[in-house]
Order: C-alpha cells, then sequence, then structure tokens
C-alpha cells in the first residue's frame, strides 16, 4: 500500500493568499481544501514508514488556528 501525492498551496502566513504550489506525500489522508502541516528536505523522508527520496511531506491535517 502506497501513498497518495498532494498539490499543496503555500499560502502566505497571516494571509489567505496563494505564494506558490509544492508536490507532497499524503500520509494523513487529507482531503481537498484542507489546511494542512508539512515537513520539507531531509525531514520530510523520516515521516515515512520506510525511507524514501522525498522533498514535502504532509504529516498533519490543522483543525483550527488562534492566536492570543
Amino acid at each position: 500500500v502506497g501513498f497518495s501525492l498532494q498539490v499543496i498551496e503555500i499560502q502566505k502566513p497571516g494571509t489567505e493568499e496563494a505564494e506558490g504550489q509544492i508536490v507532497a506525500v499524503d500520509t494523513v489522508g487529507a482531503g481537498v481544501g484542507d489546511l494542512v502541516l508539512i515537513v520539507v528536505g531531509g525531514a520530510a523522508r523520516l515521516a515515512l514508514p520506510h525511507s524514501a527520496p522525498v522533498d514535502a511531506t504532509i504529516v498533519g491535517v490543522i483543525d483550527a488556528v488562534g492566536v492570543r
């Protein structure tokens, strides 16, 4: 069983504006429109059960964002 690839839209911090896109391995079953947490670089392969040559991995779905 493998993982799917998702096209992720990178948002500028504090805004809803798109900054770019990246393809990431989906390890959590994220859906279209979900706000997700990704890791990039060398840490991305550590999130997979078997080491693989990946550059970005989805590691969580964010339910809510709050600022105090």
